[in-house]
């Protein structure tokens, strides 16, 4: 991802030779093409790469072997090179297998929602590879939820242009006028708190970048219902100006509460919104 303060072009070459048959199939962060001839220049970040030669078998080495390192001259393009050389064992994922789609053209129903996952964890163990100068990073949080309250946050994202979130903080309630009255106003006899993780992106448009999307899940003590809840979010965070310290977030999700009575439990579409500053 390109962030804010670095706005210099991305260039990607891709090769093939060894044991890879042309033309190649690529799959990327941001879409899909295949190419006939070494050399095939694609503009962008790039945050993860699965490819299969001519036969539909899948390739092993999709990593870039080089790179133009890092510099804080954004005037300076980076450049990777992509040489696809080996492929993985016979019984290893053929092109058809991996889209879900037969042969044929007709899709496969046997595709698994666990390959989904499968997918989504190993890009973002890809895109952990590749340097971003706004990553990793420690941003404080201030806002309002349904959820949380009135709150403050610390959250951390750990990696490259993709990777992992954590996160946790406390909050009271003043706005919602929620069910749990311990938790609620100046008088409250607690403090709510979550904690929680999550996976980040960053925006892989090929424009600047100004933030970024994760998916989280946390745990509160929470001034929404008695006995706790697990909150799955999809946040999202935008920053302002040059620098890209101060910023807005916001998140949609849902809410499974009331967890001490499993004989009735609370479900509740839950929001937030609030300011960001973004320490390091």
């Amino acid at each position: 991802m390109a962030y804010a303060q670095d706005s210099r072009q991305y260039i990607n070459y891709f090769s093939a030779g060894g044991e890879v048959c042309l033309p190649v199939t690529v799959k990327h962060s941001r879409g899909e093409f295949t190419f006939y001839e070494n050399n095939y220049r694609i503009d962008g970040p790039i945050d993860y790469v699965e490819a299969w030669d001519c036969e539909g078998r899948k390739i092993l080495d999709t990593t870039p072997k080089s790179n133009s390192g890092y510099s804080s001259d954004t005037s300076v393009p980076k450049v990777y090179t992509y040489v696809f050389t080996t492929l993985y064992p016979q019984s290893s994922t053929s092109l058809s297998e991996s889209t879900g789609y037969e042969s044929s053209g007709g899709y496969d129903s046997s595709y698994s929602t666990s390959s989904g996952w499968d997918n989504l964890a190993n890009a973002i163990k890809e895109g952990m590879k590749y340097d971003d100068p706004a990553y990793p990073n420690f941003t404080f949080q201030t806002g309002v939820s349904r959820v949380h309250g009135e709150f403050i946050r610390g959250k951390a994202c750990l990696g490259g242009m993709t990777g992992y979130v954590l996160y946790g903080g406390i909050g009271r309630d003043w706005l919602f006028n929620p069910k749990n009255e311990q938790y609620i106003g100046t008088d409250a006899k607690k403090l709510g708190w979550h904690v929680g993780l999550g996976w980040y992106g960053g925006d892989l448009t090929g424009e600047s970048a100004t933030g970024e999307f994760a998916l989280m899940m946390d745990y509160a003590d929470t001034p929404l219902v008695e006995g706790g809840s697990l909150n799955l979010w999809l946040e999202g965070t935008w920053y302002f100006g040059a620098e890209g310290h101060f910023g807005a977030f916001g998140g949609l999700g849902y809410s499974w509460g009331n967890l001490n009575d499993e004989d009735h439990p609370k479900f509740n579409f839950i929001f937030e919104l609030g300011l960001a500053y973004r320490i390091f």
